[in-house]
């Protein structure tokens, strides 16, 4: 039926267009297969390896700052594992890289409009043209970047907090970046009112 034909071909066609609604928010479901992925995250710095017949070196750097092109990625990953054994999730703000341990927490900034976030490294990549960090879903959304699919950024790392999270990751604990934030910046408490009495002494 040439009906039948034509609306496959459409649909085919489509396919980009329902990728990008669902970039733009509507919930991803895991499918059932995927369901039973067991979640071990780990603290890990690894070694060298392979992609594409180009090494990286992963290692412990705490004075990383470097500017370059920024991508995200979403749907497609949401619910697989990470290269540290936590599982993906688009709405968290997480992010990529090549070489950074894993985890680590970085300040990406856009460099088009200065908008700035704080993310928390939990995954390798990204593999393509030498870009340099990974965004998840949301952390672009925030950052104006998921129009354009990429931008220039600079990304450095966050000393205290990256150091912090080696700490307890090696004690099993993963928090995710407002968790992390509040550890480090403890909300100052105010003093309770209290009532001094004021001795006359004659």
């Amino acid at each position: 039926n040439i009906f039948f034909i034509i609306f496959l071909f459409l649909v085919q066609g489509c396919t980009s267009s329902i990728e990008v609604a669902a970039n733009l928010g509507k919930k991803y479901v895991i499918p059932k297969k995927e369901q039973k992925i067991i979640e071990k995250p780990i603290y890990k710095i690894g070694k060298k390896y392979n992609v594409d017949g180009k090494y990286y070196y992963p290692k412990k750097d705490l004075y990383y700052n470097k500017t370059g092109i920024a991508s995200w990625y979403g749907p497609k990953f949401h619910g697989k594992l990470t290269a540290n054994g936590e599982i993906y999730n688009q709405y968290a703000l997480t992010a990529a890289h090549k070489t950074l341990r894993l985890p680590s927490a970085v300040k990406v900034t856009n460099l088009k409009n200065n908008k700035s976030l704080v993310l928390r490294i939990n995954d390798r990549g990204p593999f393509v043209n030498d870009r340099i960090i990974d965004l998840s879903s949301k952390a672009a959304d925030i950052l104006s970047l998921k129009n354009s699919g990429t931008g220039l950024v600079r990304v450095k790392l966050m000393r205290s907090e990256s150091i912090l999270l080696e700490k307890l990751a090696k004690r099993g604990q993963f928090p995710e970046v407002d968790e992390l934030k509040k550890m480090v910046n403890p909300p100052i408490k105010k003093p309770s009112n209290i009532n001094v009495k004021v001795l006359n002494i004659n």
